[in-house]
């Protein structure tokens, strides 16, 4: 998902209709304190790659993308 707003968060309802899922799964997304950061060789570490464990996975379900950013949902089947 990529949520292009540059202030607001995007929440997004979730519809899996095929799968049993596991009830937990990963977030992968890009992180920066604005949405012109970039990195630069003084400051190397403005936009980062982080990721956490997403708890209580269901086949419908919402989540809250922040504002800009590009976000992965690793979702598994049982």
């Amino acid at each position: 998902m990529i949520n292009l707003h540059d202030s607001e968060n995007i929440i997004a309802e979730i519809a899996l209709e095929e799968w049993d899922l596991k009830p937990r799964g990963n977030v992968v997304w890009l992180d920066g304190n604005h949405y012109m950061a970039e990195n630069t060789f003084e400051k190397p570490a403005n936009v980062t790659i982080k990721e956490r464990q997403l708890e209580g996975v269901k086949n419908h379900m919402s989540y809250e993308f922040p504002s800009h950013s590009v976000t992965i949902l690793e979702l598994y089947k049982k």
